[in-house]
């Protein structure tokens, strides 16, 4: 469905100045301005989109390290030279994907609220 929204000049220049801060067209801003406000669901720009990817990478490294270490704890393999600075890496990682992600989606939900709200 197709409607027509008039803006002040000002406000167009708002919207235009978001969007490319966004990284998407004007109309995939107001798109992602009204599914956000209607669903409250995540509506990312490519900038976090592209973050999202990194982080992924980086979760799937995490995971195959993870499934390393328990391929051999099933093996019944001796861990007396495991290197605590390996797994204490691994916890750090693990961190701090979960806070990225975390400021990512607090981020995204408050692009979206109406000042004020």
């Amino acid at each position: 469905m197709r409607h027509e929204i008039a803006l002040t000049a000002s406000e167009q220049d708002r919207v235009i100045a978001m969007a490319d801060a966004d990284g998407l067209s004007v109309t995939k801003w107001i798109v992602a301005l009204i599914r956000a406000r209607l669903t409250g669901t995540a509506q990312f720009g490519q900038q976090e989109l592209e973050e999202l990817a990194q982080s992924n990478l980086q979760m799937l490294a995490i995971g195959r390290s993870l499934n390393t270490l328990a391929k051999a704890v099933n093996k019944g393999g001796d861990f007396t030279d495991l290197d605590p600075e390996t797994l204490r890496k691994l916890e750090g990682d693990i961190r701090a994907h979960v806070a990225k992600v975390s400021n990512l989606m607090t981020g995204n939900a408050a692009r979206w609220r109406l000042h004020g709200e």
